[in-house]
């Protein structure tokens, strides 16, 4: 272990992180990236998805989990007694198949803990972990970076009947779950010390609420971005949007306002396939009574109609509803995870009494409702890395 790194909490208690790393100069190695991505995208990735790996990688942003969880840094170690935290040790990360770009996330952010980890890709999902891995390798300095991709990150394809699941939970003294409620299960079940944790991140939905007054262009931009990173795939990803205190007549609005702004959004062609799904996913809102049009390209489609018409099928098909908010809230579904929010006032207490017993985990601006933190579905899980030592 190197010096570690000290910090003062806010109740003034000093803490000390024994890291076998620098943290400023960890800090410093991912960040220093940024130069090269804004010049160099990898292949395997989206624009979208590299933009938002870039402002991920920003240095206020790899320090939040330090501030947020354990206090500021100091040199001065201060009168009193110690609080000292340990990496808890390796940390098996099982990724999903549908949300790729939460692959390179979790590791970064796991990388801050000093924890080894040992990583299951998706069987079928894109790669996009070894991806960014290969970028970093070819232009982060020498340093704890490189030498943590070196010495303490392994990684490897396979599927759920492979042996090497047991072997990755029978070494670990984190198992890290995002997947299905039955992936978890399985990783649950497998043979493992009796002091490991399981952490695990299932099934979830999210939505986009927004006022009809708060309906601007800049609004309805973000809200096609947003919806442009995962379509409705990833957890993060808005599964409907309502419009609240809105109309019919607003629906079917926005519905051509995105519509008309997707090829801003997506300026290249989709794939043949995600093409023919959406024409499929559009036939189909149609059959069901939903108002729905095509994207220029057909690579997306965007179906009005109210909300106890059946559901819709397709990655890149969006519903547009609206809704009181009371109704809204008591529509959610039991495995909400985040509302992304356009409102006049998101502070008016109103709010926060709406949806305190929706089990919704994150409300928070619609722009930001892909942004992957310490703290997910309400887990402080990267706290959870560190154990208390001696002090």
């Amino acid at each position: 272990m190197s010096e570690g790194l000290w910090l003062r909490a806010p109740d003034q208690a000093t803490v000390h992180l024994e890291l076998p790393f620098d943290a400023a100069r960890m800090i410093r190695d991912w960040s220093s990236l940024l130069p090269s991505m804004a010049r160099v995208r990898s292949e395997a990735f989206t624009r979208v998805e590299w933009a938002y790996l870039m402002t991920f990688l920003d240095a206020e942003n790899l320090w939040r989990p330090f501030l947020e969880e354990f206090g500021n840094p100091t040199e001065a170690r201060g009168e009193g007694p110690v609080q000292s935290y340990r990496p808890r040790g390796q940390v098996a990360l099982w990724l999903p198949n549908n949300v790729s770009l939460l692959g390179p996330l979790a590791a970064i952010l796991i990388s801050l803990s000093g924890c080894p980890m040992q990583i299951k890709l998706g069987s079928r999902g894109l790669d996009l972990v070894n991806a960014f891995f290969d970028f970093v390798r070819a232009h982060a300095p020498e340093g704890p970076l490189q030498d943590f991709l070196r010495d303490r990150v392994g990684m490897a394809r396979f599927d759920r009947q492979d042996v090497r699941n047991q072997q990755m939970a029978a070494s670990a003294a984190v198992r890290m779950v995002f997947g299905s409620d039955q992936a978890a299960r399985s990783i649950e079940d497998l043979p493992h010390p009796p002091t490991s944790l399981g952490i695990y991140f299932t099934d979830r939905l999210s939505e986009a609420w927004v006022e009809r007054e708060a309906l601007s262009e800049d609004v309805v931009l973000t809200l096609a971005r947003v919806f442009a990173v995962y379509g409705r795939r990833g957890c993060t990803s808005p599964a409907r949007v309502v419009i609240l205190g809105g109309t019919e007549k607003d629906a079917t609005a926005l519905r051509d306002r995105l519509a008309t702004l997707w090829p801003r959004v997506m300026r290249s062609l989709c794939s043949q396939s995600q093409a023919s799904e959406c024409l499929m996913g559009h036939q189909l809102a149609l059959a069901r009574g939903w108002q729905s049009v095509l994207a220029p390209g057909h690579g997306a489609a965007f179906a009005s109609g109210r909300g106890d018409l059946k559901a819709l099928e397709g990655t890149f098909v969006l519903p547009i509803t609206w809704s009181s908010p009371r109704d809204a809230a008591a529509a959610l579904p039991l495995n909400i995870q985040t509302i992304g929010y356009a409102l006049k006032d998101p502070t008016e207490p109103g709010w926060t009494s709406l949806l305190a017993e929706s089990g919704v985990k994150r409300f928070v601006p619609l722009g930001t409702m892909h942004h992957f933190g310490h703290v997910w579905d309400g887990i402080p899980y990267w706290r959870m890395l560190f154990e208390e030592a001696l002090t």
